[in-house]
């Protein structure tokens, strides 16, 4: 019952931290249209902010020592 426990936790973790930083990404891309309203935002930029998005949150959990 308590590795159940610690699964269960260190996913809520993830899965918590990848939402910020997928907000944060978010952000970045309001932050983008409304500063640069004549650039051209490609789609592979957004796939690229995503994908590190969810990368990061799994790298933050390695120095803490949870994964």
């Amino acid at each position: 019952m308590q590795e159940l426990c610690t699964v269960v936790a260190v996913l809520l973790h993830y899965f918590f931290l990848a939402a910020f930083l997928l907000m944060l990404v978010e952000g970045i891309q309001l932050c983008v249209y409304v500063f640069a309203v004549f650039h051209i935002h490609r789609k592979r930029d957004t796939a690229a902010m995503i994908f590190a998005a969810w990368c990061k949150s799994c790298t933050i959990h390695q120095p803490l020592g949870i994964v």
